[in-house]
């Protein structure tokens, strides 16, 4: 969902992707196949960071608010090393638009500069 047009919008929005986190973690943990438990871990990380992007659409409707309120969380979060592996593993699960899925995109386009991971698979030699 684009274009909010009330903070409800994307509350609303904010708990459909943290239920399918939740969803996720359950799958991981429980999951009777390791095709359930691998999917489960993908749902994980996918919509684990969503929860952010679509957190940070709060912004539209007090930019200079959210921006006060959240810089703190956002300084934390950049510099936390296990959120900072969630953002590589993220990048490694390949996506609809992605040409290169073995190697996921080279780097993110924003202020971030992360640099491309490991390949999911071992290069045959």
């Amino acid at each position: 969902m684009d274009g909010y047009q009330h903070i409800e919008d994307v509350l609303k929005e904010l708990g459909t992707t943290m239920a399918s986190v939740q969803l996720g973690l359950e799958d991981f943990q429980h999951g009777g196949t390791p095709a359930r438990k691998v999917a489960g871990l993908r749902n994980v990380i996918v919509w684990g960071r969503a929860v952010t992007s679509v957190f940070q659409q709060i912004r539209t409707f007090n930019r200079e608010g959210f921006n006060k309120w959240y810089g703190p969380f956002e300084t934390e979060m950049e510099e936390n090393a296990v959120l900072n592996y969630r953002y590589e593993l993220r990048s490694r699960i390949p996506g609809p638009a992605r040409a290169d899925p073995q190697h996921g995109p080279a780097q993110r386009a924003d202020r971030h500069r992360r640099v491309r991971p490991e390949p999911l698979v071992a290069e045959q030699s």
